[in-house]
């Protein structure tokens, strides 16, 4: 047996009273003859050391986020009333809370707006803030565009204009790099009023598209007249110039294929019709370059000036010897006839991603006209794509294939006869979707990469303080494939100096960032990436401008307010006192009282231990001492 010793004890607990001040903008932007954010701080201060012999007091805040503070500053640039509650629910999930006020204008614009405290023991009071009379107002609710334009392409953009009263004869501005490029005198209905404009994109670069409309009579609120969106127009231009010596329906083959490439321009052209020059083209494509000394004079062009070319040979070669190095093959080969020779992917080559259904899919496309030669010699850098099949077996020789001069890549298709596949998918059902794919990766592959343009950052100019930043990158690898193997760093500082740096997440093969919660200011950036041995940089700008939201509406929602908490348990600020003593009556009911029973064992009061002890050996030792014993 383990004697205990039982002790009983009754607990109280007084009850806890959140107050909860909304401190965003419209609390102060919304100006009420009697309120004053500096007096209002303090009578708030007096209200609730007034309660705290009643109940145990705490002091939340909640706009952009909900936190424990009882600084009021209403800087904050939303209002979000469900993260209130939530934040209520966790931190006094076991204690006593009885009773939550809310000082607010109603004006909720995060969040869920119908948010509700799941507690339903604890009772909620409002404090109505802010101004009910709507006075005359228009404001700029929504401005859409796309994200991109192309160049020289035309764009859309929405204006969606709200207005409280019917009026005419308003000016409506819009700017482009405040430089404005439309005014029209509009007429508003009372509700939403939506107008559409198209521009051209005629400038390559950053566009701040800037939307202004007029005020009107009576009105307060100016600052949502006003709404700015970022356009970025890019200049995707890629020149391919088709030179021909005839007619062939390869080149129509062609053109169907590579057109399909954004905002790539494409000139085909009879040899003995082009008489310009070739440094506008980034690229050139021959058909039959040996039956012109003129088309022969361009292709050595191209090889000096590090201009890429793609050249269709044909099915006849003979005699030709003297011009195959122009081409990547070496003058020993020998060309005598034509061949009709089936087509196969070469599993080893590697100089871009090829799609797994692509080498069923072309070893079943119809064949194709080669020159004929026992040995098909090409140049030491030369690698192939597409090569021979003859009778089912799988030959060495190319049909495909590319290689080198001066750091630019060329190709070469040595035969005709690609408008056959197009064709025959057609007939048999199949999407030509994956022959013109096929076409657009070896101009892909051909086009000159600038080195410095491998990293490829997007990164918007201008983004709202309560909205993320998201930022998305790509890496073109030495086959100027997608590819996001390597770490990139993004770093950035804001106006004071201070820097940040973040790695970018991988997202299959591009990469992804997003940045929140960032104060509104200039920032300056630089990505960072390293891809053997060599450094890839991009730096630029970004600003974060403050977010208007708050001042969309300024009319506060009091009819919100009192369905929270009822109309009896609502109260405007000059009834601060009436809610002081109404929460003090009710204070002694709200009192929980616990009786707590704690057991402990005789052997941990050591003290009782010694007396146990010692009394009846002091006893003994008398005893003894007057010879009792």
């Amino acid at each position: 047996m383990r004697p205990k010793f039982q002790k009983s004890e009754i607990k109280t607990e007084k009850p806890i009273l959140v107050f909860a001040q909304d401190v965003s903008e419209s609390i102060i932007a919304n100006k009420t003859d009697y309120f004053d954010k500096n007096i209002y701080s303090d009578s708030i201060k007096i209200f609730l050391s007034k309660l705290s012999d009643s109940y145990e007091t705490r002091t939340l805040i909640f706009g952009n986020q909900s936190v424990e503070s009882d600084s009021f500053v209403f800087d904050h640039n939303q209002s979000n009333l469900g993260q209130l509650f939530t934040q209520v629910e966790n931190q006094f999930n076991t204690s006593n809370l009885t009773d939550l006020i809310v000082a607010s204008d109603g004006i909720i614009n995060a969040g869920k707006v119908n948010a509700i405290l799941e507690n339903t023991n604890v009772k909620i009071h409002t404090l109505l803030l802010g101004d009910t009379n709507t006075n005359p107002d228009v404001s700029i609710q929504k401005v859409r565009t796309n994200k991109y334009a192309v160049l020289n392409n035309n764009f859309p953009l929405e204006v969606v204009v709200k207005s409280n009263v019917d009026v005419s004869n308003l000016a409506l501005i819009i700017s482009d790099n405040n430089e404005i490029i439309e005014r029209r005198s509009i007429s508003l209905k009372d509700g939403l009023n939506r107008f559409y404009y198209t521009f051209l994109a005629s400038k390559s670069g950053t566009h701040e598209l800037d939307v202004q409309i007029e005020g009107i009579k009576d009105e307060v609120n100016f600052i949502n007249n006003r709404s700015t969106v970022l356009l970025e127009v890019l200049d995707y231009n890629q020149n391919i110039l088709i030179i021909s010596s005839c007619p062939h329906p390869d080149i129509s083959a062609l053109k169907n294929a590579i057109i399909k490439i954004q905002g790539t321009r494409i000139k085909s052209v009879l040899i003995k019709d082009f008489n310009e020059s070739i440094d506008d083209y980034n690229l050139i494509c021959f058909f039959k370059p040996f039956d012109s000394p003129k088309m022969l004079k361009i292709l050595s062009q191209c090889e000096k000036l590090g201009t890429p070319s793609f050249t269709f040979t044909g099915n006849n070669l003979d005699k030709k010897q003297i011009y195959l190095p122009k081409i990547g093959v070496k003058r020993e080969t020998d060309f005598k006839g034509t061949n009709i020779v089936d087509i196969y992917l070469s599993d080893d080559f590697d100089a871009f991603k090829l799609n797994k259904g692509w080498f069923s899919i072309f070893s079943s496309l119809p064949p194709v006209s080669v020159p004929f030669s026992a040995s098909y010699l090409l140049k030491k850098n030369a690698f192939s794509l597409l090569k021979q099949k003859i009778n089912g077996v799988e030959l060495p020789y190319p049909i495909i294939f590319f290689y080198k001069s001066n750091e630019t890549n060329h190709g070469v298709f040595l035969g005709e006869g690609i408008w056959k596949w197009n064709m025959t998918q057609q007939q048999n059902g199949f999407s030509t979707n994956e022959v013109d794919l096929f076409l657009q990766k070896i101009f892909q592959y051909l086009k000159k990469i600038d080195p410095k343009k491998r990293l490829k950052l997007n990164v918007p100019k201008l983004v709202l303080e309560d909205e993320p930043l998201i930022i998305s990158s790509e890496f073109y690898n030495n086959n100027f494939e997608l590819s996001n193997n390597n770490d990139l760093f993004f770093s950035y500082r804001d106006s004071s100096g201070k820097e940040f740096k973040k790695k970018m997440n991988r997202n299959e093969d591009i990469y992804q960032l997003a940045l929140h919660h960032l104060s509104p200011g200039n920032y300056t950036f630089k990505a960072e990436l390293k891809s053997n041995n060599q450094v890839y940089q991009e730096n630029g700008k970004f600003s974060v401008f403050k977010s208007k939201k708050e001042w969309t509406d300024l009319t506060a929602n009091h009819s919100f307010l009192r369905s929270l908490s009822g109309k009896s348990n609502s109260y405007f600020l000059n009834e601060l006192k009436e809610l002081a003593n109404n929460l003090k009556n009710n204070a002694r009911e709200k009192v929980k009282t616990r009786n707590t029973i704690e057991n402990t064992d005789v052997i941990d009061f050591k003290w009782i231990l010694f007396i146990l002890l010692v009394l009846p050996f002091s006893e003994w030792i008398l005893r003894k001492y007057k010879g009792m014993i």
